[in-house]
């Protein structure tokens, strides 16, 4: 299985489905999508497949490629296939050094 053929290549995309869905529709998937992902715990993970339905994936990966791309946080990844998002441990590790080293 192998997603990536879903993932954010330019911003229009995302334009496309705002146009499509309308605004309020848009936000309110995004803002629940973002809610959840920002809940996640250093080390959490989840499956693409095991959250979406078929019909709203590609959406959903943009969002959150979108989302990671925004940089607010730099601990959020994607595995190489887009099937599995998750928050990376290491990068929340080493933010945290820094803030102690201040």
């Amino acid at each position: 299985m192998d997603f990536s053929v879903h993932r954010l290549t330019n911003e229009a995309d995302l334009l496309s489905y705002h146009a499509q869905m309308g605004s309020a529709q848009f936000w309110t998937f995004g803002n629940k999508l973002f809610s959840m992902v920002l809940l996640m715990k250093p080390g959490e993970t989840f499956r693409v497949n095991n959250l979406v339905k078929d019909k709203n994936r590609d959406l959903f990966i943009k969002l959150l490629c979108w989302f990671i791309q925004s940089g607010a946080t730099p601990d959020f990844i994607f595995n190489d296939s887009f099937t599995v998002f998750g928050r990376q441990k290491e990068v929340f590790k080493i933010t945290q050094e820094k803030k102690s080293e201040k």
